[in-house]
């Protein structure tokens, strides 16, 4: 790519941009095609853009808006130009200039477009196209060692009730070498086709070939769901754009590590999971033998596919990690709950308490250990891809019969471009001003907005997780559909908001004007309404 020597000048007449880029004495003039100027590009883009040009969100968030541009065909860019990931690339400063010039109305849509695909065409932005989304809210329960039983039901009876899609069973199924009766208990509880999918596990060795007939049985009647090879022992499989990857080492079979670095190599899922049954000793202090090597571990590692284990009767995780043989903690991304996943970066699980009983086991160099030393009850790993419409973004929790939430943590993917509508992790917006903003179908985790001013702003359908809220204005801003369970209200203006179907239960709204509000459909129990006027209103379907 040719070095810019000099200065960009942008020139806006009569609704024709020229940019003028100075390369090697020689001048690039461009001006709009009549297909650009047909082109309306959606507000929370120009809201990006915004927000990118004074630094409220980072290179790689607005990127992610490019890309949106560019998959929806309002930039039309030839594949052969494109390649690679577009977080990774330094826009120049006239960009950042450029956008703050869009989004102040400077300059039209049609401008903005040809600036940008300019970039893209000549490979100062790098786009992937290539990347395959996980169908939105995509939510899977990660189980294993799982028995018959009124445990085993009851835990299967929280992946109903927790809605999730999709089972990855990390292997020992009923511990009876009884394929009818455990798929039955299957069947009982979530029906004869509900997609579950496993890997063998050492008590499942004996019956296995009708185990993985079972297996088979359901794949059939699944169309959305796509398998190559041994099924369970060395396959690989797509659901909904999930791809994940089901060995057996230690088990059956050999040359997994192969098998899973070809498997990654050629994948383009933004969405990776490595499942088997087995551990690795040294990871955990009271497994009786190295049963799989590091080689599964690290190619699943080079390839961002989260980790998805069980054998030992325990639920336990790691945090971020950049190396599985020496334990070593992804420095850039440390924290405890906040994962992220990238090619040589990722953590794992263990999530062995599926209906059997739970053995004594401490993991002194991981994140979250639950076993019967901290009086555990069965459960399961519940992990949400795509969460809120974000493609790059996973909330997971783990759940106990009693509906006790044990472990809650995010993860971002960093595997290829990705889609956004911005990136609210982690973010201070106290006393901001984000009036009329839209962020509705967002998943805004960790951000602060107290004091923030959000008058008419919509954040319809947003998952609000960890998010402050105290003493932020949301006077007729739209909340349709989202939960504020607990959240700490405190100096918070909801006059004239739209609480259509919000949770609200347990939120002190004690002596609270909520004039002009709607609370059709809203869940105020155990809610602090003392003082509250609510004469008049419409309440239909509201619950006190």
């Amino acid at each position: 790519m040719k070095k810019i020597l000099a200065a960009v000048v942008l020139i806006v007449i009569a609704g024709i941009f020229s940019i003028s880029i100075f390369v090697q004495e020689e001048a690039i003039i461009l001006t709009p095609n009549a297909s650009a100027q047909d082109y309306v590009i959606p507000a929370w883009i120009k809201n990006n853009a915004g927000w990118w040009a004074t630094n409220q969100i980072d290179d790689s968030s607005f990127l992610q808006g490019i890309q949106y541009l560019i998959k929806e065909k309002i930039m039309i860019i030839p594949s052969t130009e494109t390649s690679g990931s577009s977080g990774s690339q330094k826009v120049p400063t006239w960009v950042k200039n450029n956008a703050g010039w869009w989004a102040e109305g400077q300059i039209d849509d049609s401008s903005f477009v040809i600036g940008i695909q300019w970039l893209v065409s000549n490979g100062i932005i790098v786009v992937e196209e290539k990347l395959i989304h996980t169908y939105a809210d995509l939510r899977v329960a990660f189980i294993g060692d799982q028995g018959l039983g009124p445990n085993a039901i009851a835990v299967l009876e929280l992946i109903k009730d927790e809605r999730a899609q999709l089972v990855l069973h990390q292997g020992d199924f009923d511990y009876e070498d009884d394929p009818d009766k455990w798929d039955k208990q299957i069947s009982n509880v979530l029906g004869t086709d509900f997609p579950y999918f496993g890997t063998p596990g050492n008590h499942d060795v004996k019956e296995w070939n009708n185990y993985q007939g079972k297996l088979y049985d359901r794949l059939k009647k699944n169309p959305d769901a796509e398998c190559i090879g041994d099924l369970g022992v060395k396959s690989s499989c797509t659901y909904h754009g999930l791809f994940f990857i089901l060995v057996a080492p230690g088990i059956s079979d050999s040359d997994h590590d192969s098998f899973i670095k070809k498997q990654l190599n050629e994948n383009h899922s933004n969405w990776r999971i490595c499942s088997w049954h087995y551990d690795i000793n040294t990871m955990q202090r009271e497994a009786d033998q190295n049963k799989t090597g590091w080689e599964v571990y690290e190619y699943c590692k080079n390839g961002g596919a989260i980790i998805a284990n069980a054998y030992q009767h325990v639920y336990a995780r790691t945090k971020t990690l950049i190396n599985f043989e020496n334990h070593i903690v992804d420095s850039e991304w440390s924290e405890p709950n906040k994962l992220r996943v990238k090619e040589g970066a990722t953590f794992t699980f263990i999530s062995g308490i599926g209906g059997m009983p739970i053995v004594k086991q401490k993991y002194d160099d991981w994140t979250i250990n639950y076993s019967s030393d901290q009086g555990a009850s069965n459960g399961a790993l519940f992990c949400t891809f795509n969460v809120g419409g974000q493609p790059n973004k996973a909330y997971c929790y783990f759940k106990n019969i009693d509906g006790r939430i044990i472990d809650e943590f995010t993860i971002t993917s960093f595997l290829g471009a990705h889609i956004d509508k911005i990136n609210p992790t982690d973010v201070d917006w106290s006393g901001r001003d984000l009036t009329g903003n839209d962020l509705s179908n967002t998943t805004i985790i960790d951000t602060n907005l107290s004091s923030a001013t959000l008058v008419g702003a919509d954040l319809s359908n947003a998952v609000l997780i960890g998010t402050t809220l105290t003493g932020a204005d949301l006077t007729d801003a739209n909340l349709t559909g989202v939960s504020l369970k607990d959240k700490d209200l405190t100096g918070t203006i909801l006059t004239g908001a739209d609480l259509t179907d919000v949770s609200l239960t347990g939120v002190d709204l004690s002596g609270r004007d909520l004039t002009g509000t709607i609370l059709r459909g809203a869940d105020l129990t155990n809610a602090n309404l003392t003082g509250v006027d609510l004469s008049g209103r419409d309440l239909t379907g509201t619950i006190l």
